[in-house]
């Protein structure tokens, strides 16, 4: 499983390559010790929105879930939220906390896809697998650079 440390780890090396990015200073999360082999990764993800935590808690070891990738590539891209009238996930109700950047996501040269081809699911709640932050890792730079990853 991934965990949020290695997410933000991989999220960082294509975030370092764009210019825009947030310069307001946040504080960083209280939870994450010093001596985590992410913690300048976190810190920095943090400091630039491209997490947020909840509460004030990062959670370092926690498993990544699909919405929370979906928001991680979406924050790290610095692509606008999309609200389009519809969905396109039949699992992902408008009001769901990540809708707009599950949109935004599979919008955007489809950094994040359904979990299978053969239904319109997403499963937002679902752990999200290394395949899973790969694809969208590489989606996401491809569409940033126009230039494919070899």
């Amino acid at each position: 499983m991934l965990t949020l440390s290695s997410e933000v780890f991989q999220i960082m090396r294509p975030a370092a390559n764009t210019s825009r990015r947030s310069s307001t200073p946040r504080s960083t999360p209280t939870n994450v010790s010093t001596t985590n082999a992410s913690f300048a990764a976190i810190e920095t993800a943090h400091r630039r929105g491209l997490i947020t935590g909840s509460a004030g808690l990062f959670r370092p070891s926690a498993t990544v879930t699909r919405a929370e990738l979906a928001s991680f590539v979406v924050n790290a891209a610095r692509w606008p939220a999309a609200t389009p009238g519809w969905a396109s996930f039949s699992d992902v109700p408008g009001a769901y906390w990540a809708a707009a950047k599950i949109e935004t996501a599979h919008g955007y040269c489809k950094s994040v896809e359904q979990r299978s081809y053969t239904t319109q699911r997403f499963e937002p709640a679902a752990a999200a697998t290394r395949a899973e932050a790969a694809a969208a890792m590489v989606r996401m730079t491809t569409c940033l650079t126009g230039d494919e990853i070899r």
